[in-house]
């Protein structure tokens, strides 16, 4: 532990959650130490050094993205799916990680959005107030292009893991950047992609360009949207994890549905006409613990009963 807090306390500009984790002194903060050590241990030995060193000369932005590249790493490996930490692939490049689905092989990256700052206001009180026109799906939709066209040419498909930096965000955004809508619109759900193609929508990352029909970035298999919240249960305080996976409705090379069951995802059904019909399966308020060695917890968490 030492280790772990002797790095994030030589950062210059720690972030706020490096600084929560370093002066931190509940229950919860304890837990995350000591969760993130595991994290860290399960890496190969040399893969360790790298990540210490790394943090230990990260801006704020960094050391947001480390930890919770440590965290999906984690994730990964407790689903079973032997990943590589930092591995470099045959374009020369080195994603965050490479992950084994069913004997296929995925290039997975990480990132953490944060809550634009154009959209918040401050009340007298302190009280932070967003009022989103479409920024947030944006800037999201901007990521996901980047690094689908950073690994197009790679030989492995590419899945993506997303972060909510703050409470603020939430799925619905990373829906919107993907497909121009989310859950529940029938923008979504009226003969898509065509009728959602010709809207003036944020995001819509993948659609295809106005007059064409292949969708973009096929590369992509999926993208997971992640949650790493503090619970509100004060008798079981600690992190708890949510995630919803978002499948490209026509990719490369699809991603297993179920791969990480029980978690909820958004599948498509192929319609005629070259149309796809959106379903959302799996509990949407089904959220996870990790417990001791490879041991994931589940249970629903619902604001009136955190769980």
């Amino acid at each position: 532990m030492r280790d772990l807090l002797g790095c994030l306390s030589a950062c210059s500009s720690p972030s706020r959650m490096g600084k929560w984790l370093v002066e931190g002194r509940t229950a919860a903060a304890i837990q995350t130490r000591r969760f993130l050590i595991d994290c860290l241990h399960a890496l190969s030995e040399s893969k360790q050094k790298k990540c210490v060193h790394a943090l230990r000369s990260a801006d704020s932005s960094r050391m947001d993205s480390l930890i919770h590249e440590l965290v999906a790493h984690e994730l990964c490996r407790r689903f079973g799916l032997s990943p590589e930490f930092e591995p470099t692939v045959k374009s020369g490049r080195t994603p965050d990680m490479l992950v084994t689905v069913g004997g296929q092989s995925y290039i997975l990256d990480v990132f953490v959005r944060h809550t634009p700052q154009a959209t918040q206001t401050r009340d007298a009180n302190g009280c932070i107030w967003t009022a989103d026109g479409g920024e947030a799906a944006r800037e999201i939709a901007e990521i996901v292009a980047a690094k689908a066209s950073r690994y197009r040419d790679a030989a492995q498909p590419l899945l993506l893991v997303g972060f909510t930096g703050d409470q603020h965000l939430k799925p619905g955004d990373f829906e919107r950047a993907l497909f121009g809508a989310s859950s529940g619109d029938g923008n979504l759900e009226q003969n898509f992609p065509w009728r959602i193609q010709k809207l003036h929508s944020s995001g819509g990352v993948l659609l295809p360009f106005r007059g064409e029909e292949r969708p973009r970035h096929q590369n992509l298999s999926a993208l997971i949207a992640c949650n790493w919240f503090d619970s509100a249960n004060r008798e079981q305080p600690g992190k708890r994890f949510h995630c919803l996976v978002l499948h490209h409705w026509s990719p490369t090379v699809a991603l297993r549905v179920g791969t990480f069951d029980p978690f909820p995802e958004l599948v498509w059904e192929a319609r005629p006409a070259g149309a796809f019909l959106p379903h959302v399966g799996g509990n949407p308020q089904t959220v996870a613990r990790f417990g001791p060695g490879t041991a994931m917890e589940f249970g629903e968490y619902w604001g009136d009963a955190p769980w």
